[in-house]
């Protein structure tokens, strides 16, 4: 127990007698508890079968009564236990490596709801240990001194810019403000995580630089200097890109995805780091990456996109996530370090500025248009950012900086889209029938009064939903129909799930939502005229006409002389407009040897022919003309290739075909990291 008076003080001047009776600092490694956490495993390595499923679930329930444990600690006795235990240290460690980013969509996708409620729940729990490590006070009795708590973390390895680049990387999506203040705590607490951070982003730019070597397109020397020729990749370790495997080329578009993603993140978390980002040079060498490997690949994953089969289509949606991403981290940089802080200044400073405040400014001035003068070097990128309209508003803030005009000019002619982007148009209302029109016609089917059906009712086309349903089994064919109709088509669909950026309208639709079996009549295509047939507008037209003559119509087959036939004078007219019937109908065969009898004559034959009642049943009249027959689905898109699919997860299953940069990923990331700084 503590000595009477040492409540006030900061929690390494405390003292207490421990269990072999001796008085110890409340830091100290005969406090901690023994829990033996096991390391945290990538879903994808530990769970294969339905018994490995299980026993995941075992040990995340074992996992999290430790951490439960651990979070309700005094205060001193969580201290040392961060600090004393290597067990929990590291399996805190190898989450943050291989826990499931928000993009990794596929992570979890066989994976029961039971299992996904462990893994959710475990997410939650570590965030809740960091976010108590990240404070060194809680109380008014239970707090650390500034300094020495920034020396525990620091001296401990409690944490590392690595797992800061994790923690953005899994966290900095949902939980921004809450990470904000616990990164800038842990750097105004620790000023030597920022010599880190500078040497961290410094391998960062490295890693793009030969990443773009290994595929023998153009790196980062113009950036790195002398640190080039050190990086050099081996000629029998280079490849071509347009060698790669469907599976290396999803390697490579995840392992961009993941560059961006965390430095977008990590820039929009802590932006206080304008010198080590500059210094760096992050923004160019993830301007270099993109440019060099997505700009080859994007010829590749357009031309797959064309032949509508899974594999196809989820490559092009990777690249396409890929590609957004990836500016969405260059526009993230340059909002974050760059156009934010020069808009704060120059807005604050409206008066002429003096001593340190005007060094300020002209530095962020002139790193501003080195910044964007360095992306000019990289013309396929330009364009896509112009295509994007990424840095419309930025430079319309940079504008009110009061910067160079000429050169800013000059960078915005590159990078800005004169043209206004054009409005989208308001989707076209479907077609309505007025039920009163319809009320006399009995022989209607009852799917065609279904015009107020929602759109899980009315299925879009079924090979795209059968084929999306194969890739993505979670998701239902009454989601998949909405989704394809709200975003106006089944690939943008794709590109938007993978994304995670589906319209807004279908936040309420349940993922599972099934699909009613309801028949729907085939869609007219955009921008075809509608059918037309010789009977519209005829005294039967009830859509045009709207009314129906009762008289003129029979129920069954109607007999001779009733209703009104044709007159003498109607026959005469019929035949001296068009003639007769045997001058234009080909004769028909005479008798043959084997008893069918043929027409006499041709007087005969005309005779027939005039006085026929084409009253027959006419549900066979197009058999055989291929005009008059629904396509079949195979006839329309070919032989399903998803028939027979194991499973779109089976894309990960082979590892032994991953290319030589997914080892480089994780040392950048902290994903298989060493424990070096930086």
């Amino acid at each position: 127990m503590t000595t009477e008076g040492e409540d006030l003080l900061p929690l390494e001047q405390r003292t207490a007698i421990n269990s072999q009776g001796e008085r110890v600092s409340l830091i100290h490694e005969s406090w901690i508890t023994e829990l033996n956490v096991p390391p945290y495993l990538p879903p994808a390595a530990s769970a294969l079968d339905e018994a490995s499923k299980a026993q995941r679930a075992e040990v995340l329930g074992l996992v999290l009564s430790d951490i439960d444990t651990v979070l309700t600690m005094s205060y001193a006795s969580f201290w040392s236990q961060m600090c004393f235990d290597n067990s929990f240290h590291h399996f805190l460690e190898s989450y943050l490596k291989h826990a499931p980013r928000p993009h990794d969509i596929n992570a979890l996708a066989d994976f029961s709801d039971e299992l996904k409620a462990l893994e959710a729940e475990l997410s939650r729990k570590v965030f809740l240990v960091l976010l108590r490590l990240s404070t060194q006070k809680e109380s008014a009795t239970s707090f650390l001194s500034p300094s020495v708590y920034g020396e525990l973390i620091y001296k401990n390895w409690l944490f590392d810019v690595p797992k800061l680049l994790d923690m953005t990387a899994i966290y900095g999506t949902g939980n921004k403000d809450l990470l904000t203040k616990m990164i800038a705590n842990i750097f105004a607490q620790a000023p030597a995580y920022r010599d880190d951070l500078q040497n961290t982003l410094l391998s960062v730019v490295m890693l793009c630089h030969r990443t773009c070597q290994q595929y023998k397109q153009a790196g980062c020397e113009s950036l790195l200097g002398d640190l080039a020729t050190d990086l050099a990749v081996p000629l029998e370790d280079q490849q071509d890109l347009s060698s790669l495997e469907p599976q290396q080329q999803v390697d490579l578009l995840t392992f961009i995805t993941d560059i961006a993603v965390t430095v977008c993140n990590f820039v929009e978390v802590f932006s206080d780091c304008h010198a080590e980002v500059h210094g760096s040079h992050l923004c160019s060498g993830v301007a270099c990456l993109l440019n060099s490997l997505l700009a080859p690949l994007a010829a590749t994953c357009e031309a797959t996109s064309a032949d509508s089969t899974g594999p196809a289509l989820l490559l092009h949606g990777l690249y396409r996530r890929t590609l957004a991403q990836g500016l969405q981290s260059l526009r993230a940089i340059i909002i974050s370090i760059y156009s934010q802080p020069l808009h704060t200044v120059a807005t604050r400073d409206t008066d002429a500025p003096e001593g340190s405040a005007q060094l300020e400014r002209d530095e962020l001035e002139l790193h501003t248009i080195e910044c964007l003068t360095q992306l000019l070097n990289y013309s396929w990128l330009c364009e896509q950012i112009k295509l994007e309209y990424l840095l419309t508003d930025v430079f319309f803030q940079l504008s009110e900086c009061q910067l160079d005009p000429t050169q800013l000019a000059y960078c915005k002619s590159a990078l800005v889209n004169d043209t206004p982007p054009l409005q989208p148009q308001p989707p076209v209302a479907a077609p309505t029938v007025d039920p009163v029109s319809l009320q006399d016609l009995t022989s209607i089917d009852s799917h065609t009064a279904s015009v107020g059906a929602t759109a899980a009712d009315v299925p879009a086309d079924a090979g795209a939903i059968s084929m999306i349903k194969d890739m993505m089994p979670e998701l239902g064919e009454g989601f998949i129909a909405q989704a394809i109709a709200a975003c106006g088509g089944a690939e943008q669909m794709m590109a938007l799930l993978l994304e995670d950026n589906l319209p807004p309208s279908l936040d309420s639709v349940p993922r599972d939502l099934a699909l009613n079996p309801v028949a729907s009549p085939r869609k007219q295509t955009k921008g075809q005229a509608p059918a037309r047939t010789i009977f519209d507008n005829d005294e039967f037209d009830v859509v045009a006409r709207g009314t129906l003559d009762a008289s003129r119509m029979a129920k069954g087959k109607r007999q001779r002389g009733q209703g009104d036939g044709l007159t003498s004078a109607t026959k005469a007219a019929i035949i001296e407009r068009y003639g007769v019937v045997a001058s234009t109908a080909p004769k028909p065969a005479p008798t043959t040897d084997v008893g069918i009898t043929g027409y006499g004559s041709d007087e005969e034959f005309t005779r027939e022919a005039l006085v026929y009642d084409d009253e027959y049943d006419d549900t066979y009249d197009n058999f055989g003309d291929d005009a008059g027959i629904e396509p079949t689905l195979e006839e329309d898109l070919g032989p399903n290739p998803n028939q027979n699919r194991r499973g779109a997860d089976n894309i990960d299953d082979d590892d032994d075909d991953s290319t030589g940069h997914t080892a480089n990923t994780r040392s950048m990331q902290g994903r298989g990291r060493g424990r070096g700084r930086g």
